[in-house]
């Protein structure tokens, strides 16, 4: 009879661990399921503005193009819009692109939120639009704000800018320009190919310039590709060490400008550049560098060019 209850104890026993690694089991999957709700939650919002529609990426990218941008326009020196957030006690911010200033945004119990910008120049003025809440991915936007002159006049021809039109056939034109001390080396998009040798560190001014006399233009972008040849001071073997960069950088954002907006005739953008290797560290040394250089254009209407490219071969 002992023997008997032993063993019916330990069934009993063992009965209660099942039951209780099965219940934390089940806590455990609970567990998980809910840190994954909390890791996948997600602010979400909108803004009651115009969306464009997607277009063709720019700089190869595929995906989303067109779709995080909202436009709005305006003759004065303000602008004011509003949307809605969820969850509604997320903290809403719009931010200037180029100064880095706030704009004003309230936010109701439920939601709804209106955010106000100043200090709107003529043209476009890109602004960010954030929601946050903590465990929570951002929601963010890009809002592009054009400011249209109350009453534009003839001299704006002179004074170098041209109205948008409903319709343009023509791509813009891409200059480069490269200046090495009292040397000058330019390309545009229907010239040759330019090539020069540099040292090493020496420092270079590049210019990316668009050309638009009739449609505007809007981006002039320095791009720039550079290669290492790398050697193993020890080892004595050769690497290669490729390197893709671009002034301003690559983006999703659309850069289609509606017509009637006065825009420039002619936009550039300047950077100063070393190439110096410094992809090849620690006991690998440069042996020389190949730098490839070019602009790209676009205009109010997306259309681009690229002005053919200058080549650079730096040594010690």
């Amino acid at each position: 009879m002992r023997a008997q209850g032993a063993g019916t104890y330990s069934h009993a026993a063992v009965t209660r661990r099942a039951t209780a690694t099965v219940l934390a089991a089940l806590l455990l999957l609970t567990g998980c399921e809910e840190e994954d709700r909390q890791a996948t939650s997600a602010v979400t919002g909108s803004a009651q503005l115009e969306r464009p529609r997607a277009g063709a990426p720019d700089a190869g990218i595929a995906q989303g193009h067109g779709a995080d941008v909202a436009l709005g326009s305006t003759s004065r020196e303000s602008f004011a819009f509003v949307g809605r957030v969820d969850p509604a006690d997320s903290t809403v911010t719009i931010l200037d692109d180029r100064t880095g200033r706030r704009g004003s945004v309230e936010v109701t119990s439920t939601g709804e939120f209106r955010a106000r910008v100043t200090g709107l120049r003529t043209g476009i003025n890109r602004f960010l639009l954030k929601a946050s809440k903590p465990d929570h991915a951002d929601w963010t936007l890009e809002v592009r704000i054009v400011r249209e002159p109350r009453q534009p006049v003839e001299s704006e021809a002179r004074r170098g800018r041209v109205e948008v039109p409903a319709v343009d056939r023509t791509v813009p034109e891409a200059r480069l320009r490269v200046e090495r001390g009292e040397d000058t080396i330019e390309t545009f998009s229907r010239s040759a190919a330019a090539r020069a040798t540099a040292r090493l560190g020496e420092e270079l001014r590049v210019t990316a310039v668009t050309r638009d006399p009739d449609g505007g233009a809007v981006r002039a972008r320095v791009s720039i590709r550079e290669r290492s040849s790398c050697l193993n001071v020890v080892s004595g073997r050769r690497a290669t060490r490729l390197t893709l960069r671009y002034f301003p950088p690559a983006q999703i954002a659309r850069a289609k400008v509606p017509p009637g907006v006065l825009l420039p005739r002619v936009e550039s953008r300047s950077v100063r550049l070393r190439f110096t290797g410094e992809r090849c560290s620690g006991r690998w040394v440069p042996d020389r560098v190949l730098v490839q250089l070019w602009a790209d254009a676009t205009n109010a209407h997306e259309m681009e060019s690229s002005s053919a490219p200058v080549r650079l071969m730096l040594r010690e």
